[in-house]
């Protein structure tokens, strides 16, 4: 399974720079194919930094720091 794509790489790298929040996706499917988004998440989370997503399909928890399932919330409570 092809999990390391130049893209995901250069990411994780820039996960690693000090200071370093979170990354922002518009949707999970911009992590890639729906097999590998699940690892993907986890390898984000393990840099100790946040996934924020802007557009759940589907997806109620994400990792958070700590690696646990955190409740997702839309804003304006939808």
């Amino acid at each position: 399974m092809a999990v390391h794509s130049p893209a995901f790489v250069g990411l994780l790298d820039a996960l690693e720079l000090p200071d370093t929040y979170s990354a922002v996706v518009p949707a999970l499917s911009h992590l890639g194919p729906k097999r590998l988004v699940p690892e993907r998440m986890r390898q984000i989370a393990e840099k100790g930094t946040r996934l924020i997503v802007i557009r759940s399909t589907g997806m109620s928890a994400f990792p958070t720091r700590s690696g646990h399932a955190k409740p997702h919330h839309h804003p304006g409570g939808a």
